[in-house]
């Protein structure tokens, strides 16, 4: 049943109720001889009809009953009747009184058989009808036993009450206030009283008087109960009671043997609950001592195999008590447990903090409590009552709990633990140690003021887990307003931290715990120092950080939400070593997220390596977060160097991971030449490297991905790096394979030098180079070849180019001497299967040290020269001609109407700028010998005149002593052609008359200027040799030289020039 713990009294009702066992034996011992406490009313004279009847109208009694027998001794009565007939409240089958005839008129027994008692409460009251009107006692006089000895057999009473209707039955026998004996019975099918529903209830207790003192015995079952709407719920409780009654039949004191099966309250179970429970000092106080055993105690927090409660329970009856209510006992637990529920939030340590310091102390903090929580014997003394300002107050002191691992927890000087049962807040009062058992060991103490206000202090050991330790200054600790908690210590912690380690950081702290539990580190800035962090082979030298809370919220939260943190840093640097490598990392900002374990970083800034060529890389932004035991995250906008290596790396953006002491980097980027920003320029152009992969592992730096040129999108080159931090030493593998020139991709999109050099360049060029480095000294070389190269130069087109080259210095573009074979080149005149020596020279300038090619039964050779393409300025080649076979020339030149012999020889002096090429005042000149000119082909003379036929039998046919061409202008424009004749006469085949015999004593010269575009002077002097074109442009003058001579001759004119220019004049 439902125990009421309120101060104020019970309604009156609920009091007359509550007399206990007194009442309920007064109900169930009264009433059923209440037929033999009426005859004693009706015999207490002399058995006679009219005084019975007179007795009952007297007091107004409705009765009816047959006097069956009247003796010396003896009286019967039958049929008894009382109250109304069709319901009456007493009938009795036989009543028997004996009469006492020495001790004057009276009873001396009554025996009664086959009693009915009908009961019934109105108004708050037992009231059984028209018995009672035979009640006489007053408030000054108790209730209590007749001096009458009674028999009662088969005597039963029904009592209807607003809780239950209950049936009862009494058979005994002896003297109502000492030595009567029998046996009472109750059942009722239901009980519905005070919020609680008990099913059926039977009571069997033998009933004794001595000495005018009542006493039952015997066992209560209860089939089950359930209070609080469901949420109580306590399956077959029996009780075995023995109850001693004053004289006063009022309960004086009671003991119950308690059993019962599983109980359920409010989510907590109780398999069975067995014991003794002894009541006295009744009925004004309860004063109950108790000693109760529970078995498979099962709460949302924890369970245990056996419950123990011993103790003593006070409850004052009297309205205005000072303490109405004290309990003080002991509580055990054996074999406790925490709750699956507890233990699973216990293990969920094991994951928090994976990867950091607090991975391997959590991790040995909850298996250590684990063991802890799965099997503890715990004890505690427990004290409920009025104190502090007359509250009511729950203390627990002498906590005690062993575990079978050998942890201990105990709670010591000081109250204890105080609770109040109304606001459900709890204070501490004392010390709390734990100990044993691989938990933290340590103490915390406590102390509350007057006003409330608690404050104290924790002091914890070091404690370690594998390579992890954590270390607090003593927690100091203050309760606030609105029931937080402040606290301030230092924390120090060494231990693993992704793949690496942290030693010595430390931290100072100012928190508070709310009264739901949730702990917060201060908002604001707080400064961090550590000695040594290790991530890899990165290790810090000692140094400080500031972290800063954003605003408005803590630095760090945990509470039932999970973890809130958002910590970030403004300018920090980080120094320290990579191997035997210096190191710096700097961030302009950088947040973590505990809740998430992320982190962003933006200008973050890293340095490896020897401070005048170190591996620097700068990042505009930098994220990741921990993954388990790896960390990944992404990079954009970086920029950076690998020591002296002259690229600079650009737009580097993708993916990073750390795991396994393993850096990896992994996406794409610009590379471009360091000497892109200065006054030589780029010595080649900016290229995208895809596929980028950037691993750090130890001491060593690797990287590799594909060259690729922006605009084309082609492959160039494979590029892999190797660096070694500590030595400073390293180098990068740059492999061409099968790079294809072609309308999408041309030299000077690799190499800006290139443009106004080549042109239209179609070929494929294999090889491979490597560029090393050794502190601040860098040196690179690398083969690279090509076969059947075509290309445009500004003299012309290049075909059929074959060379292997090697690079001596391959960033400097500096190679040895090396040849190549060049199928043709073609400046205006073919040439062709050419050899060039040639080397590549530091400062974009190329040395050629000749080149040869077969030309018209002769050679044609360049002088040895350098070409500097640094500067956009004039560049001299000077070819030499050797051997020209004037007959194989026009044979080449397929002059099919001319023959001609002589050989020839000259120099060619070229120069090239950005505007192409020219010829500086080139020469050719016949060797000595001479030789012929002669026109072979069919003339149609149809068109011309006499004199035209007549010259150009003349002309056929030429010989002359010397022979000179100067050619001088641009290659791409007009060539300046001047041919001199001299030594002239008529060779085989010409005609000879009177004219031509005149003509061949004059000492002919001739001087021709051709003014052409070069590519079209071969076609301009293949028309002079038209013998229809070359007469009818020249004859005219020829007769006009003619007739001036003539007509000087006759004039003995001197002073006029002659048919030819000065220079064909006699010289002296």
């Amino acid at each position: 049943m439902a125990t009421d713990f309120t101060d104020e009294p019970a309604p009156a009702l609920r009091s007359r109720v509550r007399r206990g066992w007194g009442w309920w034996t007064l109900v169930a011992v009264a009433t059923l001889i209440l037929a033999a406490f009426a005859a004693v009313w009706l015999m207490r004279v002399s058995i006679a009809g009219d005084f019975v009847q007179g007795e009952l109208d007297k007091r107004g009694v409705r009765a009816s009953y047959t006097i069956d027998k009247v003796s010396f001794r003896t009286q019967r009565l039958t049929d008894v009747v009382i109250g109304d007939p069709a319901r009456p409240d007493l009938i009795a089958r036989k009543v028997e009184v004996d009469i006492d005839l020495f001790g004057g008129p009276g009873v001396a027994e009554i025996r009664a058989d086959g009693v009915r008692l009908y009961g019934r409460f109105i108004d708050g009251k037992l009231s059984l009808g028209e018995l009672d009107k035979f009640t006489t006692t007053t408030k000054k006089q108790p209730l209590g036993l007749p001096d009458l000895r009674v028999r009662l057999s088969d005597a039963r009473a029904r009592l209807e009450t607003p809780w239950s209707t209950v049936g009862l039955k009494l058979d005994g026998s002896g003297n109502l206030q000492n030595g009567f004996k029998g046996k009472l019975a109750a059942l009722t099918t239901g009980i519905h009283a005070f919020g609680c529903r008990l099913g059926r209830t039977t009571a069997y207790v033998d009933l004794a008087v001595s000495k005018k003192k009542p006493r039952v015995k015997g066992p209560l079952r209860v089939a089950d109960m359930a209070c609080d709407k469901g949420r109580m719920r306590v399956t077959a409780p029996q009780f075995g009671v023995t109850a001693n009654f004053s004289e006063e039949l009022a309960v004086r004191d009671a003991t119950f043997d308690v059993a019962s099966g599983p109980i359920a309250l409010r989510g907590n179970r109780l398999a069975s609950i067995g014991g003794r429970i002894a009541l006295s000092n009744l009925p004004k106080t309860v004063a109950t001592e108790f000693d109760l055993a529970g078995k498979s105690l099962a709460t949302p927090w924890l369970g245990a195999r056996g419950l123990g409660i011993k103790g003593r329970f006070a409850a004052a009856k009297v309205v205005g008590a000072k303490d109405p209510l004290k309990f003080d006992g002991d509580i055990r637990l054996d074999h406790a447990r925490a709750s699956g529920a507890t233990m699973r939030g216990i293990a969920g340590l094991d994951g928090a903090g994976k990867g950091t310091p607090f991975g391997p102390i959590l991790a040995k903090l909850s298996l250590a409590a684990r063991r802890a929580a799965s099997n503890a014997d715990v004890t505690a003394h427990v004290d409920f009552g009025r104190r502090d300002g007359n509250r009511q107050q729950l203390v627990v002191s002498d906590l005690n709990a062993r575990a079978a691992s050998g942890a201990r927890v105990f709670l010591d000087q000081g109250n204890g633990l105080i609770i109040d049962p109304k606001s459900g807040q709890w204070r501490l009062d004392g010390r709390l140690r734990v100990t044993g058992g691989e938990l933290p060991e340590g103490a915390l103490r406590l102390k509350s003021s007057a006003s409330g206000r608690v404050s104290g202090e924790a002091l914890f050991r070091p404690y370690s887990a594998g390579d992890a330790s954590v270390a607090l200054t003593p927690i100091r600790f203050t309760s606030g307003g609105g029931g937080a908690t402040h606290l301030s210590t230092t924390l120090t912690l060494s231990g693993p931290l992704a793949g690496g380690r942290i030693d010595g950081v430390q931290l100072p702290i100012e928190a508070s715990v709310s009264p739901s539990g949730r702990f917060a580190l201060a908002g604001g800035c707080t400064p961090v120092s550590y000695r040594r962090l290790q991530i890899s082979s990165f290790v810090t030298e000692p140094g400080k950080l500031t972290l800063c809370a954003e605003a408005g919220r803590p630095l760090l939260a945990i509470g039932s939400g999970g973890v809130e943190s958002a910590a970030t840093m403004a300018n920090a640097v980080i120094r320290g070593r990579i191997g035997k490598a210096p190191a710096t990392l700097k961030a302009d900002r950088f947040r973590f997220g505990l809740a998430g374990q992320d982190f962003a970083g933006s200008g973050v800034d890293i340095a490896i390596g020897d401070p005048a060529a170190p591996v620097r890389m700068r990042f505009d932004r930098l994220d990741g977060a921990f993954v388990g035991s790896t960390i990944r995250g992404t990079i954009a906008g970086g920029t950076g160097r690998i020591a002296n290596v002259p690229l600079d790396l650009a737009s580097v953006a993708g993916d990073w991971s750390y795991a396994d002491n393993r850096l990896t980097v992994t996406g794409a980027m610009r590379v471009s030449d360091i000497e892109a920003g200065s006054a030589t320029g780029a010595r080649f152009e900016e290229m995208v490297v895809r596929d980028v992969t950037f691993v750090l592992a130890g001491d060593a730096v690797t990287a590799n991905g594909m060259l690729v040129e922006p605009l084309s999108g082609r492959d160039v080159a494979s590029l892999d790096i190797v660096h070694s931090l500590s030595r400073g030493v390293g180098h990068a593998d740059i492999g061409v394979s099968h790079l294809v020139f072609d309308k999408p991709l041309q030299p000077p999109q690799l190499f800006k030098s290139a443009l106004g050099v080549v042109a239209n360049v179609r070929g494929v060029v294999d090889g491979h180079g490597q560029i090393r480095w050794t502190g601040a000294q860098v040196t690179s070389d690398g083969t690279f070849r090509t076969t059947g190269m075509d290309l445009a130069a500004p003299f012309g087109p290049v075909a059929g180019i074959t060379t292997e080259v090697h690079f001596t210095d391959l960033l400097g573009l500096v190679t040895a001497p090396a040849s190549m074979t060049v199928a043709s080149v073609n400046p205006g005149i073919e040439v062709t299967d050419g050899v060039v020596d040639y080397r590549l020279l530091p400062d974009q300038r190329i040395g050629v040290a000749g080149a040869r090619w077969p030309f018209v039964g002769g050679v044609l050779t360049l002088r040895p020269t350098v070409l500097d393409f640094s500067e956009n300025h004039t560049r001299d080649l000077v070819f030499d001609i050797s051997g020209l076979d004037s007959a194989k020339f026009l044979q080449r030149f397929e002059f099919d109407n001319i023959t001609a012999t002589g050989i020839f020889d000259g120099t060619l002096p070229v120069s090239f700028d950005q505007q192409g090429g020219r010829v500086n005042h080139g020469k050719l000149d016949s060797r000595p010998g001479g030789g012929t000119i002669r026109y072979v082909g069919e003339l149609t003379n149809k068109d011309l005149s006499t004199y035209a036929n007549m010259a150009f039998g003349v002309l056929k046919s030429l010989r002359y002593d010397d022979l000179s061409i100067g050619l001088d202008g641009r290659l791409d424009g007009d060539m300046v052609t001047d041919i001199k004749f001299s030594g002239l006469s008529q060779g085989e085949g010409a005609k000879r008359n009177i004219l031509t015999r005149a003509i061949a004593k004059i000492p002919f010269e001739f001087n021709i200027k051709i003014t052409a575009p070069f590519r079209q002077l071969i076609f301009s002097a293949r028309s002079y040799y038209n013998p229809e074109l070359l007469i009818e442009q020249n004859l005219p003058a020829l007769k006009r030289m003619q007739d001036e001579a003539t007509r000087a001759r006759q004039a003995g004119t001197k002073d006029e020039p002659g048919v030819q220019p000065p220079v064909s004049e006699d010289k002296p």
